[in-house]
């Protein structure tokens, strides 16, 4: 018998990230998967897969493939002009999104043409032009959808010679909404594979437009995450399973976590004060933060929270220029300016574990600073900056799969420098203060929370 392989693909970086930062691959080793397949567009990424994966890339050139027949080459061609002129997922994405009335989509349409051009590369198609005809138009959405995966189109010849030439035993489409996974979708389908639907990351389902056919079961974090995706994608309750978050499992073991004084002390902070974490945006969506760290550090160094304070800036993962943005707070007594560091979990973990709260403006820091019961301030706010409230980042807490969060009453938001410095006193006063808020929020977000989630999802990916 074949040694049937175990594919994984996988569209961009970020999904690559969460696969690798997560035991998944390793669970699965440990049960019993011998031929694990990562496809992938990065070829460094290859280096940071576990022994005994193999890889291949998501594109590979078609000159020493063979022919396809003229027939496919018509179809194919065909296929690709229409695409041009708007038969695309990128239309697909625009309907959906628009047809379901996500606040996330009406909000993006508002930004500026340079700015939904950047969108598209996030995977977010706002621009009016991608619902060029009718974009209220539920039978076209359905004209469009039918046509885009009907099963007589011709597949990328890379691709389907991949799956012509590949025993595989099952397939996964992780960070399953992607334009990439036409042909995929297509070549399961006309190969009768079974194949599993990974959502991965919690916005997905109100922003990343509608899910290609072929999937027999999805995997899901949250219980907010399956209601989305009973309710606005028509997925059955009994096909999806909720596995919690893979990159959180990290967080429930002991040997992540150094002693305070030692972790604190490694920064250059006294280990006998409260702390105050500001985690930071990457440098497009934060724009307004210098203004309100600026403002933290002036009240922490006037003593306006107490003597024992100190102020962590973490940057972002993604801003490769936090120096230059934060410069002006580097060697301030009381305050620690610290990069996020790409990858780092256990230093995240570190300083959420140690910190007395956490604030930042919308995102998903706010649902790792609940994981350790931390008080979470949300900047809802411009800062210094002066902002209509189409630009404003109070905009983003409109947002659908931020709706829970809000409402769980579990983050504090601050529209003001009058509220923010209200709840940080409040807030290093008396830290249990929205203590029952944040449980609903974990329940509704986290769970199952227990170190756990990356077994689960491994198990997951194997049902058939």
């Amino acid at each position: 018998m074949q040694n049937r392989a175990f594919v994984i693909v996988v569209p961009n970086s970020m999904a690559f990230r969460a696969l690798v930062e997560s035991d998944v691959l390793a669970m699965l080793k440990r049960e019993g998967k011998k031929r694990i397949l990562v496809i992938s567009s990065d070829e460094e990424s290859s280096s940071r897969l576990p022994g005994g994966v193999e890889w291949r890339q998501l594109e590979w050139p078609c000159e020493s493939l063979p022919q396809q027949s003229l027939a496919k080459r018509i179809l194919r061609s065909l296929s690709v002009r229409l695409s041009k002129i708007g038969m695309d997922y990128g239309n697909l994405s625009y309907r959906f999104n628009h047809l379901c009335g996500f606040k996330a989509h009406q909000f993006k349409q508002g930004l500026d043409r340079e700015r939904q051009k950047r969108e598209v590369i996030a995977g977010n198609y706002v621009a009016p032009k991608f619902g060029w005809p009718l974009p209220g138009s539920r039978w076209l959405y359905r004209l469009i959808y039918a046509y885009y995966y009907a099963s007589w189109q011709v597949s990328d010849r890379a691709i389907a010679q991949f799956f012509k030439e590949t025993p595989i035993d099952m397939i996964v489409l992780w960070y399953v909404q992607s334009l990439i996974y036409r042909d995929y979708s297509i070549c399961i389908r006309k190969h009768n594979l079974k194949a599993i639907g990974v959502i991965g990351s919690w916005d997905r389902p109100t922003t990343k437009g509608p899910i290609c056919p072929g999937c027999d079961r999805y995997i899901v974090n949250s219980e907010v995450m399956k209601q989305e995706l009973t309710k606005f994608h028509g997925m059955k309750a009994d096909k999806i399973d909720i596995v919690g978050w893979p990159q959180m499992d990290a967080y429930k073991d002991p040997r992540v976590f150094q002693d305070r004084a030692i972790f604190l002390g490694s920064i250059g902070i006294d280990p006998k004060h409260k702390l105050v974490v500001f985690a930071a945006n990457s440098e497009r969506l934060g724009t307004h933060e210098p203004g309100i760290v600026s403002f933290l550090q002036k009240k922490i160094s006037h003593g306006v929270y107490g003597k024992d304070v100190s102020l962590l800036v973490r940057a972002h993962p993604n801003d490769s220029r936090w120096k230059e943005r934060f410069s002006e707070l580097i060697g301030k007594p009381n305050v620690v300016v610290m990069s996020g560091g790409m990858g780092n979990i256990p230093l995240l973990a570190n300083t959420l574990m140690h910190g007395n709260m956490v604030i930042a403006t919308q995102g998903s820091i706010s649902l790792d600073a609940a994981a350790f019961d931390k008080c979470i301030i949300n900047i809802a706010f411009d800062g210094d900056l002066q902002k209509s409230y189409a630009d404003s980042v109070a905009r983003w807490y409109e947002m659908d799969h931020y709706q829970p969060v809000v409402q769980s009453g579990g983050v504090k938001m601050v529209h003001n420098f009058a509220e923010l410095e209200q709840a940080v006193q409040l807030y290093l006063q008396n830290p249990s203060k929205d203590k029952e808020a944040r449980e609903i929020l974990r329940t509704l977000e986290l769970e199952p929370f227990d170190g756990k989630s990356s077994y689960r999802q491994a198990m997951a990916m194997m049902r058939k």
